[in-house]
């Protein structure tokens, strides 16, 4: 890895720590490392450790395609401050230099288990190999050894930052990852009823994660819960069936035949005989970490909390506050929440707590209405105390949402149906049926209209009575509407149709590059989302042609405009994009946590329902 032969980060005088907001420590003392540009370059390097990173590279990384005139002397100032706090002493006080200038750039020269990170992934491979041999004890030792080094997110301080996305999101999977070693140790420990709570948590935050799945139907046969096993491997086939149209795996399946039939061989089975770790060595849920990883902590208090807190929730999540110099800074929600982002500032300001797995949101009647999946609900939350008033049965697992007119609509695709929802009842007045396929729906001054992808047609209800009045056959596999006080813009595949409202008859189709997935209106544009492609389109109204594509986050699941920007709900980058509409850039990404579903607008608040932290 590098020519400098220096030892484990323990036993040095520097260490670099990238599991949670960058830090370098020395001597048991953290390193100031400058503003935000200067830790983001040191960042940047550290991500290519070992390896010549060039100043073009660096100038781009730090300031996109907008940067100073004086970049490159810039970065030639951030890498001589550094220097001058990144000093490795050996010996009689020589210094042995870290960052060093390589032509056509810069190099960071970081040791062999000097860098937390590739700690943590040393530490999960030994887990698994101990693991492989049924050696549980060491596993679950070594595996609680490396996510104890975890303080937070990874990269905290650079998550909107496009150098940091795919390795944060890798260190993110690997983490979870490891989360699933650590539990099949402990399971193999015979640990199953201390596992039952934490399993459940995780099932609830990576619903469609199987080996969390698997492990709690263990937990819970061995708990003698035969039943509630196979209940879990029921709600599993559902959500599997019904979302992605896939059966459970092998593996799952096989699990419940043998549950079913009380298969012998899922008792806890003997340890291995040279599975010799001292029981009381061994680290559990609710313990610190042991002394050679404590004292690489004791000298940041804030570290050792989060990283405690980490260990007492089973490391099931994140703290959802970033605990800096004695403030807190909301870094994502937790959970089934109800994210608020103040518009102005594009600050995260709180989590409300919501139903089970929200998939969409809307705005009438003076409340915010949110969409959840799992539990086949609606929540009502008020916009000015930001409280959940109250939870409303939806009649089905909705797949669309609306409001207005007096009314709120759920689409229930699965059941063909759609409901008709009175806010001063707090229930259902009506359902239509409509035939299986119904989705995104959108309501207008006299007409609510409906998407439907299977048949190929948008349907138009009357608002009052929900009655259907029109069903106007549109071809191909329409995602989304969205109406104006002329027209109703559809999502079709690969263009967007332009729908006469008067006389419900397709007057224009316009041609797109990406695959067309949801839709909106606003500042005289159609806004068009593709999650295959990650970007957003903008079709000129006026001449109903397309203006630009704009790249996104990843995966956009929903739009809302203002009168200053357009918001964009990353659904697999975790975050909301903000779009300038008069660059037709994105100015700000602010991560809000997994799967968003969707975004809605109240004065100065942006909404974003949450499913995973």
């Amino acid at each position: 890895m590098t020519d400098w032969p220096l030892d484990y980060a323990w036993r040095l005088d520097m260490e670099f720590r990238i599991l949670g907001p960058l830090e370098v420590r020395s001597e048991g003392r953290e390193l100031s490392l400058g503003g935000a540009k200067q830790r983001a370059l040191l960042a940047v390097l550290l991500l290519h450790a070992n390896e010549v990173v060039s100043t073009d590279r660096l100038v781009d990384e730090l300031w996109g395609d907008r940067p100073p005139a004086t970049a490159s002397k810039v970065v030639q100032v951030y890498v001589s401050q550094l220097r001058k706090s990144l000093r490795a002493r050996h010996g009689q006080g020589e210094e042995e230099p870290i960052l060093v200038t390589r032509s056509p750039g810069y190099m960071i020269r970081v040791a062999a288990g000097q860098l937390d990170a590739d700690r943590f992934e040393e530490l999960v491979d030994q887990g698994r190999q101990e693991l492989a041999a049924r050696r549980a004890r060491r596993a679950a030792h070594v595996l609680l050894e490396a996510l104890a080094l975890w303080r937070g997110p990874a990269l905290a301080d650079f998550a909107s930052d496009g150098f940091a996305q795919s390795e944060i999101a890798r260190l993110e999977e690997a983490r979870i990852s490891a989360v699933e070693e650590r539990i099949e140790a402990d399971l193999a420990l015979g640990r199953h009823s201390e596992l039952v709570g934490e399993l459940e948590s995780l099932v609830a935050a990576h619903p469609l994660r199987e080996r969390f799945r698997g492990q709690l139907m263990l937990a819970l046969y061995r708990c003698g819960r035969q039943a509630e096993a196979l209940e879990t491997y029921r709600e599993a086939r559902r959500l599997l069936v019904d979302e992605l149209g896939l059966e459970p795996s092998q593996a799952l399946q096989r699990l419940e035949k043998a549950i079913l039939v009380q298969d012998p061989a899922l008792a806890v089975e003997p340890l291995a005989d040279n599975d010799d770790v001292p029981p009381a060595e061994l680290l559990t849920p609710g313990e610190l970490p042991p002394v050679h990883v404590r004292s690489r902590l004791q000298h940041d208090r804030r570290a050792l909390l989060v990283a405690a807190l980490l260990l007492l929730t089973g490391v099931t999540a994140f703290a959802v506050v970033e605990l800096t110099r004695g403030t807190t800074r909301l870094r994502s929600v937790p959970v089934n929440s109800l994210a608020v982002i103040d518009a102005s500032s594009g600050r995260l300001e709180q989590g409300i707590a919501v139903g089970a797995r929200p998939t969409a949101v809307a705005v009438g009647d003076g409340s915010v209405w949110v969409a959840n999946f799992d539990e086949q609900t609606l929540s009502r939350v008020d916009p000015v105390t930001k409280k959940e008033l109250t939870r409303i049965p939806a009649g089905g697992a909705p797949t669309g949402l609306a409001a207005g007119g007096g009314f709120v609509w759920v689409t229930h695709g699965f059941a063909g149906t759609v409901s008709q929802i009175d806010p001063g009842l707090n229930r259902i007045t009506a359902t239509v049926s409509l035939g299986s396929g119904v989705g995104d729906v959108v309501v207008a001054v006299n007409a609510v209209w409906i998407a439907n992808s299977v048949d190929g047609t948008v349907l138009r209800l009357d608002p009052a009575t929900g009655a259907l009045v029109k069903t106007i056959a549109v071809g191909g596999s329409p995602t989304g509407v969205a109406v104006d006080a002329h027209s109703l813009w559809v999502a079709d595949g690969r263009s967007v149709l332009k729908v006469d409202v008067g006389t419900n008859r397709v007057v224009d189709r316009i041609a797109l590059r990406h695959q067309a997935t949801s839709v909106v209106v606003g500042r005289g544009s159609v806004w068009v989302t593709s999650n295959l492609d990650n970007v957003v389109t903008r079709i000129d109204i006026a001449t109903g042609s397309v203006a630009v594509d704009i790249p996104v986050g990843e995966a956009p699941v929903g739009l809302a405009v203002d009168a200053r920007a357009v918001w964009v709900a990353d659904g697999l980058a975790g975050a909301v994009s903000r779009i300038d509409p008069t660059t037709n850039r994105v100015v700000a990404t602010i991560p809000v946590g997994r799967e968003p579903g969707g975004v809605a607008l109240v004065g100065r608040s942006v909404w974003v329902p949450v499913a995973a932290p």
